[in-house]
Parts: C-alpha cells; structure tokens; sequence
C-alpha cells in the first residue's frame, strides 16, 4: 500500500512540469541491466521498491530501466539534459536530486 496515493513515477521528464515539485533521478545498478527489474529482486536488489519509497516521501521520481550494456558516459549526459530541461522551467537547483547505486552511481568516464 502507498503512503501517497498518488505516486508519480516516470521514466523521463514528465510532459508537465511543477516548477515547486521535488524531483529525484535515480540509477540503478548493473544488475536491473542484466535481469531486468524482477530478475533483479532475486538477488535482494528492490529497484522499484527504492523508487516508490522516495516517491512515497513526495520526489516526483525519473528512474527508468536501462538496456543492458548502456553506456556511463552517455547515460549521464541523457540526466543533464533532462536536469537542464528541468531548469529551464523554473524547478530551482535545491530541488532536484540525483542519486545512483552501483553502476547507476559511477563516477567512470
């Protein structure tokens, strides 16, 4: 059951943007890339779980399943713009968050 019955979830920046939203981008880790979200949950990685419980708290959340093999370097330039599209209208910088677990938080270029 949802805290917040009205979990907004996306995969991208939502078409509608509420420049006083949090927003919360959120990476995960190689193995969603390798089984894909529900193989993942049998080796104790909750992606979507993590995901709803940062919504749960109010983030209106941008996390997507990426394909296997995706590129560090290419994928964190995909969040920049989509963190610049967020600024360009008008969510102030404290408000937008991003974490990442494992591959998801690579710092690797």
């Amino acid at each position: 059951m949802s805290v917040h019955p009205h979990r907004e979830i996306f995969d991208d920046v939502p078409a509608k943007i509420d420049p006083g939203a949090r927003y919360l981008f959120h990476m995960h880790g190689w193995v969603v890339e390798l089984m894909g979200p529900a193989g993942a949950v049998s080796t104790g990685y909750w992606w979507r779980w993590t995901v709803e419980a940062f919504a749960d708290r109010g983030f209106v959340v941008i996390s997507e399943a990426r394909p296997l093999n995706t590129d560090v370097r290419a994928y964190a330039l995909t969040v920049a713009r989509q963190v610049a599209r967020l600024r360009a209208a008008g969510v102030p910088s404290d408000h937008i968050t991003v974490t990442g677990m494992s591959k998801g938080g690579s710092s690797r270029s």
